[in-house]
């Protein structure tokens, strides 16, 4: 009888797997990231994400309030800190996901200047596929993202990959 009920099963969630579309998408919907202002006054740590952020739980004994010690860029790509606030913070990147872009996006900052490359980012995963300089591109430093595309400045140039 057990044996029966668990071939039920299986076969349920395979037929449920292929009327979904295949394979499940393997990108978290809620990204949990954690930041502190413990030990400095200020931080930004970035969620490498875009979407709406939330306090999951604090750890401080600060109290954390948005707005007044911890808060985001707007898009949720980056969250900010200060003064005794510490949590864990979870980043909710919609639902559903978009899809995947085929292709690697290419933005280039040339003589040092800002370029921003339009493509779409919300619900998406963005990430340095390929470095085409010597230049380490660093998310928060040298590149990021909004709604509307990816951005670089300090001479980093990659080949981004739009999960």
């Amino acid at each position: 009888m057990r044996a029966s009920a668990i071939g039920f099963l299986v076969s349920a969630l395979s037929a449920l797997t292929a009327a979904l579309g295949g394979e499940a998408d393997a990108r978290p919907r809620v990204m949990r990231v954690e930041c502190s202002a413990i030990e400095v006054p200020f931080r930004m740590c970035p969620t490498y994400s875009v979407g709406n952020v939330t306090l999951g739980r604090q750890f401080s004994h600060t109290r954390c309030l948005r707005d007044v010690n911890w808060g985001t860029t707007g898009d949720g790509s980056s969250i900010w800190v200060k003064d005794g606030c510490r949590g864990r913070f979870l980043v909710d990147r919609g639902r559903p996901f978009a899809a995947p872009l085929d292709k690697p996006v290419t933005c280039t900052s040339k003589d040092w200047q800002y370029q921003h490359c339009p493509t779409p980012t919300w619900g998406h995963y963005v990430s340095v596929a390929r470095q085409l300089t010597p230049i380490e591109c660093k998310h928060g430093v040298n590149w990021g993202f909004d709604f509307n595309g990816i951005w670089v400045n300090g001479n980093c140039s990659a080949e981004f990959a739009v999960q």
